[in-house]
């Protein structure tokens, strides 16, 4: 009875070791970042989903605005709590970006250093330092000396999220640059507000314009109503909705309205791109269905 007991105590362990760091990815994973291009900051969706073969590895694609683009790929070991990320930058125009490179590594401990280039370059000496390792909401948080850029936050890894200053760190491009996460979603379901927008997944600095400059759309993220205030009477407008791979979902027409309201409770969870017309003028917003 005894030796049962140890070997059911021992299979308990490998069990639970096994499982020891929780996946950063899911089968809805997206993050909204902020970023900036030319120096002006913008709000972004980027995805990490749909499984690909890299030198017969499997990966994962991280794709980014309306999804047609695959910026990347990233892989992860939850037993080994490494998490790796591959560039699909031409190598012409930044060589080795290609090369597989250590995306986060959840077994680090007080006093450990990490490569958190690109996101620093040339960092001040010692920002790459584990300052302090601590748990929230039952997930392992690795936090930095050094603070996120323009944010008087500390970088932290996170566990079963990524990285407060977004899942394409790694990723530079031509016009990425302070990348900062803003709210992160898994399975459908959120597991990452951000601290400097107080946990506002939609603050105002998006390019989007508005067929008004007043027009309010909310909410958004969206359960259920998604609602447009026009502010103003228009004779007659067109909504559509379209999915990630460019598909309309839904289309409806307005006459003599200054608000609208759309029903998005039979939409299925995800990133949606919501285009609003007004004679042959079109406006496009980015919609989250929770």
């Amino acid at each position: 009875m005894k030796s049962l007991l140890v070997l059911l105590f021992l299979s308990w362990s490998v069990l639970t070791q096994a499982a020891s760091y929780k996946s950063v990815f899911g089968s809805n994973a997206y993050d909204i970042i902020e970023y900036s291009y030319n120096g002006w900051p913008q709000i972004d969706t980027f995805w990490v989903g749909g499984d690909t073969l890299v030198h017969d590895t499997m990966c994962k694609k991280v794709r980014y605005t309306y999804l047609k683009n695959v910026i990347g790929v990233m892989r992860e070991d939850t037993v080994g709590g490494k998490v790796w990320f591959r560039s699909f930058k031409p190598a012409l125009i930044a060589p080795g970006d290609t090369d597989e490179v250590l995306l986060y590594d959840f077994n680090l401990k007080a006093g450990d250093s990490f490569d958190l280039a690109e996101y620093y370059g040339p960092a001040k000496p010692g920002d790459n330092i584990v300052d302090s390792v601590y748990y929230l909401n039952g997930n392992k948080h690795i936090r930095f000396r050094g603070s996120i850029i323009n944010k008087n936050e500390h970088i932290e890894f996170i566990e079963g999220v990524g990285c407060n200053a977004s899942n394409i760190y790694k990723y530079r491009g031509d016009f990425l640059y302070a990348e900062y996460l803003v709210c992160a979603y898994r399975n459908g379901g959120q597991v990452y507000g951000n601290k400097f927008y107080n946990g506002n997944c939609s603050p105002a600095l998006s390019v989007d314009t508005a067929i008004d400059s007043n027009l309010i759309l909310y909410p958004n993220p969206v359960a259920d109503m998604l609602y447009v205030n026009l502010r103003r009477s228009y004779y007659k407008l067109s909504v559509s909705l379209i999915d990630i791979n460019g598909q309309q979902v839904m289309t409806k027409t307005f006459s003599a309205v200054s608000e609208i309201a759309i029903d998005m409770t039979t939409v299925n969870h995800g990133l949606y791109f919501l285009n609003i017309r007004e004679d042959n003028h079109d406006q496009h917003f980015k919609i989250i269905k929770l």
